[in-house]
């Protein structure tokens, strides 16, 4: 319990889903009520009720401009932007900085850093960081990004790491997921998990998967509908239900901040080939399940191989086991502690 109770405003796209910022934010809002503090959430989408109180904010990504002006500042003590919400007092880059994604688009995408949308949520991006008192970034890379991009000063800028939730143990689960997928027995299942089929490698994991599948492995898209040949798109699912059926997850993405999937793969014991441009991939044990390049084809390849034959389930476990969510609350409290005494 908390000595004393804060009173904190919550500003989030989706509150409630079980993954990315949706998921963060709700179970951000759960611990710090837990602790004994009254938060309030405005959210532009909600998936779940949980006994906070939550605002409806709209939908519009441009009204995230006037988001905070929505918040009766004077009943809060802080007021804490999950999103790109310019004016909050405390600012979550969950999304990492925008601009470094476009800076760093290959040269068959970079006509994306062009587009009106791009550049106004860039625009969007820098004002809600560099208006924040405090800036939280979820990744040592973010927090170099949030540094050279913004010019904001490294004080204050404060890095609290995602929390990850353990999985719960099914024994069925497995053999029922792979059931359904069509998993023959005795093939290895590689995993992909994420929406943004793009920005996350999708394209290169399968080039990856067919260097070195067998006639029995397959490999599955978890969150898109359509991908490569050879793929098997299922759709959005329960993250804790695909990773229960996978043998190994292959996520080379091209920019993220910190994939929430990388930790809760390691949570489930589920070897995750990553990129270095994803921020998680900094708390990943094993090195060699990380990727310099996620344009690297081969160097996936051989991760994935790696991952399937020689990656320690247990030892993965228990890295992912440092960074809970009761840990990811405390330190976020300790932001606004640190905020409310200056």
């Amino acid at each position: 319990m908390a000595s004393t109770a804060l009173r904190v405003a919550l500003i989030c796209g989706t509150y409630g889903a079980g993954q990315g910022t949706g998921g963060q934010s709700a179970a951000l809002a759960a611990g710090l009520a837990e602790r004994g503090h009254h938060v309030q959430v405005w959210a532009r989408r909600v998936d779940r009720a949980d006994g906070i109180e939550v605002h409806a904010l709209p939908r519009s990504r441009r009204a995230l401009w006037g988001a905070v002006s929505r918040v009766p500042r004077e009943q809060f003590d802080v007021v804490h932007a999950m999103e790109r919400a310019p004016g909050a007092d405390v600012y979550r880059a969950g999304g990492g900085v925008h601009q470094a994604w476009l800076d760093g688009l290959p040269p068959a995408l970079s006509w994306r850093r062009w587009m009106l949308r791009q550049r106004r949520e860039a625009r969007l991006d820098a004002a809600a960081a560099t208006t924040a008192r405090r800036v939280i970034a979820n990744s040592q890379r973010v927090a170099a990004e949030l540094v050279a991009f913004h010019g904001i000063a490294p004080g204050r800028v404060v890095v609290v790491r995602n929390g990850v939730q353990l999985p719960v143990v099914d024994a069925d689960l497995r053999g029922r997921v792979r059931q359904r997928w069509g998993v023959p027995s005795g093939g290895r299942v590689a995993l992909f998990l994420g929406h943004d089929a793009v920005r996350k490698g999708l394209d290169v994991a399968a080039a990856a998967f067919a260097r070195v599948a067998g006639p029995l492995d397959r490999m599955v898209a978890a969150g898109p509908r359509h991908g490569p040949p050879g793929v098997r798109c299922v759709g959005p699912m329960p993250a804790a239900e695909a990773l229960a059926a996978a043998d190994a997850m292959v996520l080379p993405s091209r920019y993220d901040a910190s994939s929430n999937a990388v930790l809760e793969a390691m949570a489930a014991g589920v070897p995750p080939v990553c990129s270095r441009r994803d921020g998680a991939s900094e708390l990943v044990p094993d090195r060699r399940l990380v990727v310099a390049d996620p344009a690297d084809v081969l160097g996936v390849a051989e991760a994935l191989g790696y991952a399937w034959a020689a990656a320690d389930a247990e030892g993965l476990r228990s890295a992912a086991r440092a960074w809970p969510v009761s840990r990811m609350v405390l330190q976020t409290e300790l932001v606004y502690r640190e905020l409310t005494r200056a």
